[in-house]
C-alpha cells in the first residue's frame, strides 16, 4: 500500500474555492509561522485575522499572508469579536490555552491549539468540557501523527508485519520546560502506535543528581517543572512497553518479535533484528544512500515501503496533514488526528514521570488524584522563574 502524499489528499478531498474556513491565528511567533505555511497551502482555508501582543509580530505575519490592518489584532477577544472566524488556531504560551480555548467555544468557534494542551489536567478538562459543551471540534498540534512515516508504521503494526509489538524505545531531551512542552510530543507518538499507557517508572536527574523538591521551579507561561534530564519505562494496555531517555533528539525506534523500525528527525536508519531470521525490518536512509550490509547471516535490508519518497525527511507535511484532518472533522468527516483527550494523556504521562521520582514508586495511570504532583512539592515562597530563550532562538 502507497500512501498519498499530503497534496494528493488535499485535491482529492477539497475542491479549491467550494469550502472557506475562515482561519484566525492567536500568537504570531515562531509556530504560527509555521501553522500559516500549511494553512497558505490548503485549499479551503482563508487566513482572515492575526492575533499578538507584539506589533512586529503581528504585522510581519498579517502583511505575509495578506491579511488587512483592521484584522490585525493585539487582544484576542477583539479577533473573536470582530473577526467571526469559523477556526482559530492557538500558537501562544501554554498559560493561555485554557482561557483562549473556552472563550472561542462559547463563540462556536473551533479551536485547533498547540502543545502542550495545558499546565495540568483541570485545566485541559476544562477545555475538553467547554468545547463539547459547544458542539466545537477541539484538535491538539501533536503533528507527529499526521507524520506519513509513522502512519505508515502504525498500518505496519497493525497488520503485524513486525509481529507482536513488544517494545518503544526513544531518545528525546526531556527534563524541565522539555518534558512538557517537547516530550510530550513523544509521548503521543507512543500512544498513537502502542495505545493506552497503564503505568510509568520515572526518574529525574538535576546536574546528575537525583532530583528533590527543592529542584521545582515554577517556570514563566509553563508551570510547574522539575530537574533537567529524565529517565522513563511506560507500560502499555496491551503488556508493551517502552524507554525515554533525555538525550538526543526524536530518535525512535519500534520493536516487534519479527522485526523492528528506527525512526528520526529527517528519516529512518536501517537496524537489523538481533533475534534469528530476519522477517521484516523498515527503514530509510537519507541523502539517498542505499546504506550498508545487515548483520552477518541476516536477510538484507528492506525499504520503508508505501511512504511518499518527498515525505521522507521532512516534516512540514506533518503538520498539514494535522491541520488538514482536524478541518475535515470540523466538515463533518471523523475526528483530529489528535482530540483533546489525547493531548490531555500526553500531559499525563509526563506528570505521572513526575509523580514516580518523587514517590519512589511505579505510578499507575490514569493519575489518581488528577493533580499535578508537583504542585504539593513547590516552596509557597518559590518565585516564578523568567523565560530565558534558548540558544538560537524561543523554542
Amino acid at each position: 500500500m502507497v500512501l498519498a502524499s499530503l497534496p494528493e489528499e488535499l485535491a482529492q478531498r477539497w475542491t479549491p474555492g467550494t469550502r472557506r474556513f475562515r482561519v484566525g491565528l492567536i500568537g504570531c511567533g515562531r509556530i504560527a509561522r509555521q501553522h500559516a505555511t500549511s494553512l497558505s497551502a490548503h485549499p479551503a482555508v482563508e487566513i482572515v485575522a492575526v492575533c499578538d501582543v507584539s506589533t512586529a509580530a503581528r504585522d510581519q505575519l498579517g502583511a505575509r499572508y495578506g491579511v488587512p490592518d483592521a484584522m490585525r489584532f493585539a487582544e484576542y477577544g477583539d479577533l473573536l469579536a470582530r473577526a467571526q472566524p469559523d477556526v482559530v488556531h492557538v500558537c501562544t504560551w501554554p498559560d493561555t490555552h485554557a482561557e483562549i480555548t473556552a472563550a472561542a467555544a462559547e463563540r462556536g468557534i473551533h479551536v485547533y491549539c498547540e502543545k502542550p494542551i495545558a499546565l495540568d489536567l483541570q485545566q485541559a478538562d476544562a477545555m475538553i468540557a467547554a468545547c463539547r459543551r459547544a458542539g466545537v471540534v477541539l484538535g491538539i498540534n501533536h503533528h507527529r501523527r499526521g507524520d506519513s512515516r509513522f502512519i505508515r508504521a502504525r498500518q505496519l503494526l497493525q497488520e503485524g508485519a513486525i509481529g507482536d509489538l513488544r517494545m518503544l524505545r526513544a531518545e528525546h531531551g526531556g527534563g524541565g520546560r522539555r518534558l512538557m512542552s517537547m516530550s510530550a510530543h513523544l509521548y503521543d507518538l507512543y500512544r498513537y502506535l502502542a495505545g493506552d499507557v497503564a503505568w510509568v517508572n520515572g526518574l529525574v536527574l538535576t546536574n546528575g543528581r537525583e532530583a528533590t523538591p527543592d529542584d521545582v521551579v515554577d517556570l514563566q507561561y509553563e508551570g510547574l517543572a522539575a530537574g533537567d534530564e529524565v529517565a522513563a519505562q511506560f507500560g502499555f494496555a496491551s503488556g508493551a512497553y517502552g524507554f525515554h531517555d533525555g538525550l538526543g533528539h526524536v530518535d525512535v525506534e519500534v520493536v516487534g518479535t519479527r522485526g523492528r523500525m528506527h525512526f528520526w528527525e529527517g528519516g529512518a536508519v536501517r537496524r537489523p533484528w538481533p533475534f534469528g531470521e530476519v522477517r521484516a525490518i523498515w527503514s530509510h536512509a537519507t541523502r539517498g544512500a542505499e546504506g550498508g550490509r545487515a548483520a552477518p547471516g541476516a536477510a538484507p535490508w528492506e525499504p520503508l515501503d508505501g511512504v511518499p519518497e518527498t515525505e521522507l525527511s521532512e516534516t512540514q507535511h506533518a503538520h498539514g496533514r494535522s491541520i488538514d484532518r482536524f478541518l475535515r472533522a470540523v466538515d463533518g468527516e471523523g475526528q483530529p488526528l489528535c482530540r483533546g483527550e489525547d493531548g490531555r494523556a500526553s500531559i499525563e504521562m509526563a506528570m505521572g514521570l513526575y509523580a514516580s521520582h518523587f514517590s519512589g514508586r511505579r505510578v499507575p495511570l490514569p493519575l489518581t488524584p488528577p493533580e499535578h504532583p508537583l504542585a504539593s512539592l513547590r516552596r509557597p515562597d518559590t518565585p516564578v522563574k523568567p523565560y530565558v530563550p534558548p540558544a538560537g532562538g524561543a523554542s
